[in-house]
């Protein structure tokens, strides 16, 4: 799950991100991830179960914490997570506050990873 924003540019990174202070662009964006998700739904048949889910970005950490709920439970909604699913976040290792990893975490994955990116 791509999540493109980051608050400033790491010139390490080269991910498609979008630099924006406007955290009122993550509450749009998860709208768009829910519409994408349904489109995909569409043209999917037989099991949908998810055994991977990882968040990349830019930074998923731009996102807060009920929208990170808000949009895991619209994927678990719309495909369920495995009992044994393994789960990956990454984070700037500068501006992550804890809750923000318990709030991916907090779903039902066997496993959770953070992938955390050393900045300059």
């Amino acid at each position: 799950m791509h999540i493109p924003f980051c608050d400033t540019v790491c010139y390490y990174c080269g991910c498609n991100k979008v630099i924006t202070k406007d955290r009122g662009k993550s509450a749009e964006y998860a709208g768009y991830i829910a519409r994408e998700a349904d489109l995909v739904l569409e043209h999917l048949t037989g099991n949908r179960t998810i055994e991977q889910l990882h968040f990349g970005g830019g930074t998923p950490t731009f996102l807060s914490n009920a929208e990170l709920e808000q949009v895991m439970a619209m994927l678990a909604e719309r495909f369920p997570l495995a009992g044994h699913a393994e789960c990956s976040i990454e984070v700037d290792p500068n501006c992550v506050v804890t809750t923000s990893s318990v709030a991916c975490s907090s779903r039902s994955c066997e496993e959770n990873t953070l992938h955390s990116s050393a900045s300059v």
